[in-house]
């Protein structure tokens, strides 16, 4: 399985809201900008507002987020959802239970999933330019195998970003990993979900406990 570019996305929100950011005056912006933060505080922990006031105004925000994503010769790549989305003029966006499922040959492989999310496009160099997305899952934040995945690797970390057009993970945090009943500690990890290799920075420790 190899790096497959996106090519298309579908968002399918049940309800959205743009922000219109012409006022008259000062006090009319001071207090749209008020009600905005309100709302983005309704849900959300404080950890994912991450400098808000940097990113600019908020373009939209939307309920019951639906994105497909598919790779280049038509196959599904992977699935992402959220409860809420709130995007930014900078193009990052804030999520709240985001899930992705990415998928291997048509089938669910690897289920991803926090209590909240950051989205966020860079620019690579791949012969030619394109889009990239980043996607940091913070707060319970959790990779767990597919039912048609033959692993059964359950990995769980306060917080870890996700190249989901490349299937690759990478965190400085503790992280822990259970499989079959070994159990892994580690703090810092990088992971390539395409080729199931996963890579222990420091502070390794193992157990191993039976299944019953």
């Amino acid at each position: 399985m190899t790096n497959r570019p996106r090519i298309i996305a579908l968002f399918i929100p049940s309800s959205i809201t743009v922000g219109l950011f012409f006022t008259l005056n000062w006090a009319d912006n001071f207090s749209a900008g008020t009600g905005e933060n309100t709302r983005m505080d309704e849900g959300m922990q404080s950890a994912q507002l991450l400098d808000v006031s940097s990113r600019g105004p908020v373009q939209a925000q939307s309920q019951g987020l639906e994105t497909v994503i598919y790779d280049s010769a038509g196959n599904l790549q992977y699935t992402l959802s959220a409860e809420r989305q709130t995007q930014f003029e900078d193009s990052t966006s804030l999520l709240t239970q985001p899930q992705i499922t990415l998928f291997d040959a048509g089938k669910p492989n690897w289920h991803i999933s926090a209590d909240y999310g950051r989205l966020e496009r860079r620019r690579v160099i791949l012969g030619d330019l394109e889009d990239d997305e980043l996607i940091t899952f913070f707060d319970n934040a959790r990779v767990d195998a597919a039912v048609t995945n033959p692993s059964a690797l359950s990995l769980q970390s306060s917080e870890f970003t996700l190249v989901p057009n490349s299937e690759t993970l990478r965190s400085d945090k503790a992280v822990r990993i259970v499989e079959k009943g070994v159990i892994q500690t580690a703090v810092g990890f990088e992971a390539d979900l395409t080729v199931d290799t996963l890579h222990f920075n420091k502070e390794i420790r193992g157990s191993y406990e039976p299944t019953r």
